[in-house]
């Protein structure tokens, strides 16, 4: 089992060139209809009757792009949607045959890994068999027990998703293949972080990621789904406490990797953590390739896979003062906060006041304008204020050698201790 330490040690410290595109090959269709979802919308950007399917020479193109453009020995293709096994298998056995036939004729010595992030509803026998015998790695999206996900994550004619999604899960199991799981963080959910945690526990759940909604309406306004920074704080604290002492060796959560990273002055490994951006590209269904999954929208188009060089499209004057411009326009409070280290003030997003576009913000940024702080601040806050003592002490542990599991014992022995003298000068009065 990878601890969270094997993954710090990991991390490539020359990440200049390093990119990701995650591929929508049935654009924003999807069979789900979740009520924070932010990428059905987009489909207001093509014509009307357009066919969302990525066509052969479109995936042709990409993937001959993405090889030809990526110096580093591992080329990941991340499939995402809308909802991407509505493209059946048979689309993405030609995947592979296109990867395997221009792989061959670039003579590249290169792992190529294929990503799936599925809602998994569809993730049958047959799936799971393609997938664990194609060595996919896979992304399951499951926000909690069944009233819990439910509550946002329905079909689209209103009737559960959850038996199907612990199905696909189960199937998955069944073959070999243990899905890192996506579970949003929302006003509703939110409230039950010990029961969430213990239920992918049970499940047998070894990676777990928590994504915090922040969702806003056409005036900006933050929507009802949204989760408060009082309750995100409070999630991640009690997951926290319930991980450290008991599964530290046996459980990744994304978010405390993050956190170690930091403690340890590394990079991060997500772009959220990172003091830039603009490393992971958005590639639709028809080539099209934009800044960023939360800027697809025609001010952030950077060109098209058929026509453009990816390197180029990632190094153009363009990206890189959208990716700058996450340190560039830090709010006062933000560059003054000692813990700007580890939170490098969120996902630009997620800030207050931000602009509706980019393109906006860059030219008012030249001008030394300001986003706000993130609309999670607060519970940022309590989150690292919380942990901190114990990740700085993970940090010592491995620069011992030490298992960082060992603070696990270091915990439940400092509260059996004080257990016991609570209890003797209990005994004594």
């Amino acid at each position: 089992m990878t601890t969270a330490q094997d993954l710090s040690n990991e991390i490539k410290k020359d990440r200049s060139r390093e990119f990701i595109t995650m591929v929508k090959p049935c654009g924003p269709i999807c069979n789900l209809d979740c009520t924070y979802c932010y990428y059905l919308e987009k489909k207001s950007l093509f014509k009307k009757g357009e066919h969302f399917r990525m066509q052969k020479d479109v995936l042709h193109s990409y993937v001959k792009n993405v090889i030809e453009s990526s110096d580093f020995e591992l080329v990941q293709f991340v499939w995402h949607g809308g909802e991407p096994t509505l493209m059946g298998i048979k689309f993405f056995k030609e995947v592979l045959e296109i990867q395997k036939r221009i792989a061959e004729e670039q003579d590249v010595e290169k792992k190529i890994v294929n990503i799936i992030q599925t809602n998994g509803v569809l993730l049958d026998d047959e799936w799971c068999k393609f997938l664990y015998e194609n060595k996919f790695w896979v992304g399951l999206s499951l926000d909690g027990p069944k009233l819990l996900h439910d509550a946002s994550r329905r079909y689209k004619n209103g009737y559960s998703t959850h038996r199907d999604v612990i199905k696909g899960f189960k199937n998955l199991l069944e073959v070999g293949i243990n899905p890192d799981i996506l579970c949003t963080l929302n006003s509703t959910n939110a409230d039950h972080p010990a029961e969430i945690y213990n239920y992918f526990k049970s499940l047998g759940a070894n990676w777990l990621q928590f994504l915090p909604i922040v969702a806003r309406d056409s005036n900006g306004s933050l929507k009802k789904e949204s989760v408060k920074p009082e309750q995100y704080g409070y999630f991640l604290n009690t997951v926290f406490d319930i991980w450290v002492r008991n599964d530290v060796e046996t459980i990744i959560v994304q978010a405390f990797v993050e956190s170690l990273l930091a403690h340890s002055n590394k990079p991060a490994s997500l772009c959220i953590n990172a003091e830039t951006c603009g490393n992971a590209l958005v590639v639709e269904h028809d080539g099209s390739v934009y800044s960023c999954d939360h800027f697809v929208n025609n001010e952030h188009l950077l060109g098209n896979i058929s026509n453009d060089k990816l390197i180029d499209m990632i190094q153009s004057d363009f990206q890189e003062e959208f990716g700058n411009a996450k340190k560039d326009r830090l709010s006062d409070d933000c560059l003054s906060c000692e813990f700007l280290n580890l939170c490098r003030g969120g996902c630009p997003k997620d800030r207050k006041k931000l602009g509706s576009s980019y393109v906006i913000v860059h030219e008012v940024g030249r001008n030394g304008a300001r986003d706000g702080v993130h609309e999670l601040c607060i519970g940022l806050k309590q989150y690292f204020v919380h942990t901190g003592p114990i990740f700085k002490r993970m940090v010592e542990l491995a620069k011992l050698n030490l298992p960082v599991s060992t603070v696990s014992k270091e915990l439940k022995g400092s509260e059996s201790a004080l257990s016991k003298e609570v209890k003797a000068k209990r005994r004594q009065k």
